[in-house]
């Protein structure tokens, strides 16, 4: 994945860390993703709507 910007949030380093790692909050953050369920350390269940050309619809992942 590449990202590319930069974003100043009022709050401590701790605190941000802490909500990216939190499976909701990022579900909630991520274009397209429906839901993130955590299956065990560093896996996890993905639910995105994904539209690319003609195809559209929701799809499940494993990560």
């Amino acid at each position: 994945m590449h990202l590319d910007g930069s974003h100043t949030l009022n709050a401590p380093a701790e605190a941000v860390w802490e909500m990216i790692m939190d499976p909701e909050v990022l579900a909630k953050v991520t274009p397209g993703v429906k839901t993130l369920e955590a299956l065990g350390d560093d896996k996890y269940k993905a639910t995105s709507h994904i539209m690319m050309g003609a195809v559209n619809g929701l799809f499940d992942g494993e990560m």
